[in-house]
């Protein structure tokens, strides 16, 4: 889950590395991430990083596992810095999990299932000191 959401969200101004890590983190997870992806892209997010030249990291705060339900909800943070300014943004998302064979494209043998954002609201956002 965390490899997932690490992959899926670390993004730099690099078209080719924003490509090079979806491509790696869709291989974690069901079409919910691809159906994720394309509505982000078709909003504009990714060319909006690339043209601003802002990083995109996520920390998770923690991942809450329900074996029975075979259920995840994951906690953290989404930084967005820019040239002029930090945002901080809310990340909670949840899903299903199943077990797969490993793969070398999918080396802990979880697929993510109907994952959602519930929660990417924004914080904070810190202007950064132009000297």
């Amino acid at each position: 889950m965390e490899l997932f959401h690490r992959l899926f969200f670390t993004l730099a101004p690099d078209d080719t590395y924003i490509k090079d890590n979806i491509q790696k983190s869709l291989y974690l997870i069901d079409d919910s991430g691809k159906k994720e992806y394309t509505n982000l892209r078709e909003k504009g997010f990714y060319n909006q990083i690339i043209a601003s030249s802002s990083m995109v990291s996520i920390h998770t705060d923690s991942v809450k596992l329900d074996m029975g339900q075979k259920k995840f909800a994951f906690f953290g943070k989404q930084m967005i810095t820019r040239k002029s300014s930090v945002i901080t943004r809310k990340l909670i998302t949840e899903g299903f999990f199943e077990d797969i064979i490993r793969s070398p494209n999918n080396p802990h043998g979880v697929i993510l299932k109907n994952w959602r954002i519930l929660d990417n609201e924004e914080i904070s956002n810190q202007t950064k000191n132009s000297y």
